[in-house]
């Protein structure tokens, strides 16, 4: 998990929708990973 946010491109400006689009790939992962 601290892999994938630290993979996150730092250079993006995060505006609320492009963090919670991430948040939501990033649960989605992790979902998968524990599935």
């Amino acid at each position: 998990m601290a892999q994938l946010l630290a993979g996150a491109d730092p250079t993006l400006l995060p505006s609320r929708m492009e963090r919670a689009r991430r948040a939501a790939s990033l649960y989605a992962e992790a979902a998968r990973r524990v599935a």
